[in-house]
């Protein structure tokens, strides 16, 4: 799906399992982060099935791609990676 979308849009959210699919996530983050171009794209997760942010504050993409690679965000196991366009 991702790779159809070539312009940027204002909010969505990837599915992650974690660690087996960590690179496809940061893959993901990094192209939505390339199609924005200019624009600031911030991250945040919810963890399972909690539809609750993880995060009181939202992260930049390399804020977040650096996250994903720590223990603490690999023990969530799976959920889902939401990046917005800033307002």
């Amino acid at each position: 799906v991702l790779k159809g979308l070539n312009t940027p849009i204002g909010c969505i959210s990837i599915e992650y399992t974690v660690p087996e699919q960590t690179d496809k996530a940061i893959d993901c983050i990094d192209y939505i982060k390339k199609i924005s171009k200019d624009r600031i794209v911030e991250c945040n997760y919810s963890v399972n099935e909690t539809m609750e942010w993880a995060m009181e504050a939202w992260k930049s993409c390399d804020d977040m791609i650096e996250y994903i690679q720590t223990q603490a965000f690999i023990q969530t196991g799976f959920g889902d990676i939401y990046l917005r366009l800033k307002s």
